[in-house]
């Protein structure tokens, strides 16, 4: 699925923002870790609808793998979170909530 094309199943919307919910909050690193991989886990079973917001979660997933024995910079918490939000707007179809 092009991410630009609207999410038809909810489960798939659901998880997709609670992936991003998780990689959001403001626990630990590891505690995000541990949310977040729960919920792509799941959204492997909706990888064929959903590839390009799987990968760029999973890219997201890797960057705080990698940077999970230090904590983030501003600067890289602000690219993570921006990452985050574009993907968000783009699966709730341009619908910001605030």
């Amino acid at each position: 699925m092009d991410i630009a094309d609207p999410i038809a199943n909810d489960s798939v919307r659901v998880l997709l923002n609670r992936t991003i919910e998780a990689l959001l909050s403001g626990s630990s690193i590891q505690q995000r870790l541990l949310q977040a991989k729960a919920s792509i886990r799941q959204l492997e079973r909706y990888k064929n609808e959903v590839p390009d917001e799987l990968s760029a979660l999973k890219f997201i997933l890797d960057s705080l793998i990698s940077s999970s024995e230090n904590a983030l910079s501003p600067d890289r918490e602000l690219e993570i979170t921006e990452r985050l939000l574009t993907l968000y707007v783009n699966i709730s179809d341009g619908a910001l909530i605030f």
